[in-house]
């Protein structure tokens, strides 16, 4: 047995064999070597926890690159009715409302499994919840693709958004608990990053797809790949375990690294209470309900028809004209992300709302003014640029909520953006046929300067938040951020 000693596999293979009830003759050989003195107790627990160290650093990563992966998904799903308006007018000849509604049913779906993605989060683990939800997401894209009529649309829309929601939550669950509090701000703007790839995906790419293969043969291709990508996600994240590490035989580093956790049974309406009654955290909460539901009601519904009818732009020419935001707004992530760990982080928390209120005001004011197309790629690239900073937020919120109810507390704050996606979307379906045109396919001139409108009173307000919000950083978390 003093091989063993010598060979630190081979001790990490022993201490597994020790701890499992099937090899009951191997455990029983080491107890009489460590009776004996043959084996080196405080050596193997050494050997044995730098190895289970690096295994379980090694599998968080692996894990947290798979939910990034996981949540392009998430946003792809999220922003692809803009693509599909098109088609979904022709072939289904519904009016705005209905299709306001096909959209933001997403929204809703998903803000309602929240309660049952933090409960489940809490007791099964990100892997089997993220697994569950790809399996529901699946099944609701198959159903959306193959619907004969506007009701199994809808159904399958349900399910597309009651799977997407298993996704965020289960991802940011990983950073918490596995990460240390040193790189967050990355780490959260990542998520972000990775987010608004599966948006890219779902705009020019997409609609090249679509145009190629027809939109319900692209959107089948999708499906299967999500079919694959659950399975591998069963096969390949990990759990966290890092309540199994003993500190005593770790580096300063690596213990930095090590963020043991139990979350505590708490239930909803205390945390709801307890979020209210926190200035910054209730701030945030309306600046996201505004920003990205005025986002989400331009960016993933109503941006390719404004583009066709108005400037007469092809669906695919106008799907890559989106895509620029997305692309803005990955490279805003990457310049953004490591300033949002200095002290400018809450400065330039400010850019996300103030980006989109010139954005809005500027096709109110300058719509029929346009006569280059082409310039719109620099104007939504700025755009998405500055929303790079909106990941902001999730900073605050892993500094303002105590760990032990954090991933309860992310789920009911999640709610309320996709919330404000929901309400904004039907709501400017509602404007588009009180102002239509003489066809059901065709919105005027008019009704966009309306809707323009509505988006800029919506951004005021959230600009208001912002500065409010600001101030409450620099007086009461002035050393945390």
């Amino acid at each position: 047995m003093y091989l063993a000693i010598k060979r630190p596999m081979v001790l990490w293979f022993l201490r597994k064999l020790e701890k499992s009830r099937s090899f009951i003759f191997f455990t029983n050989i080491i107890q009489k070597g460590l009776e004996s003195g043959m084996i080196d107790l405080e050596e193997t627990q050494e050997t044995y926890e730098h190895l289970n160290y690096k295994n379980r650093h090694f599998d968080k990563w692996i894990s947290y690159i798979f939910g990034l992966i996981a949540q392009s998904f998430n946003f792809f799903h999220r922003v692809n009715m803009t693509v599909l308006t098109p088609n979904i007018l022709d072939t289904f000849k519904v009016s705005s409302t209905k299709l306001g509604l096909l959209s933001s049913i997403y929204f809703y779906s998903y803000a309602a499994s929240q309660p049952l993605v933090g409960i489940f989060t809490n007791h099964y683990k990100p892997r089997r919840v993220m697994t569950i939800s790809f399996f529901i997401m699946t099944i609701g894209t198959f159903l959306f693709v193959h619907s004969p009529n506007y009701l199994v649309m809808f159904m399958g829309r349900i399910l597309i958004g009651t799977g997407s929601a298993g996704i965020l939550i289960p991802v940011l669950s990983m950073v918490n608990n596995s990460f240390s509090y040193r790189n967050r701000g990355l780490l959260f703007a990542l998520v972000m990053f990775s987010g608004n790839v599966g948006s890219i995906l779902g705009g020019y790419p997409f609609a090249k797809l679509t145009d190629f293969m027809g939109w319900r043969n692209a959107l089948t291709s999708v499906a299967f790949f999500s079919l694959i990508f659950l399975v591998l996600i069963w096969l390949v994240v990990r759990e966290d375990h890092s309540v199994d590490i003993s500190l005593e035989y770790l580096s300063k580093q690596e213990k930095q690294n090590i963020m043991p956790i139990s979350e505590q049974k708490v239930n909803w309406i205390g945390v709801c209470r307890k979020i209210m009654e926190t200035p910054v955290i209730k701030y945030t909460i309306l600046i996201s309900m505004i920003n990205i539901g005025a986002l989400s009601s331009f960016r993933s519904l109503w941006a390719v028809p404004f583009l066709m009818d108005v400037y007469k732009i092809e669906k695919t020419t106008a799907s890559g004209l989106i895509t620029m935001s997305s692309i803005g707004l990955l490279v805003g992530i990457l310049i953004f992300g490591r300033f949002l760990d200095t002290k400018y982080g809450k400065i330039l928390y400010l850019l996300g709302s103030l980006s989109s209120l010139i954005l809005y005001l500027t096709f109110f004011i300058y719509m029929e003014m346009f006569t280059n197309y082409h310039f719109f790629n620099l104007l939504f690239f700025i755009w998405g640029f500055c929303q790079g900073s909106n990941s902001f937020a999730l900073k605050i919120h892993s500094i303002a909520i105590p760990r032990q109810y954090y991933v309860t507390a992310l789920e009911i704050i999640n709610i309320f953006p996709l919330l404000g996606s929901a309400l904004c979307q039907s709501i400017t379906g509602i404007l588009f046929d009180l102002f239509r045109g003489e066809t059901i396919t065709y919105r005027p001139v008019g009704s966009y300067k309306i809707y323009f409108l509505f988006l800029a009173l919506c951004m005021i307000i959230a600009v208001l938040f912002n500065l409010k919000t600001i101030n409450i950083l620099k007086r009461d978390y002035k050393d945390e951020i």
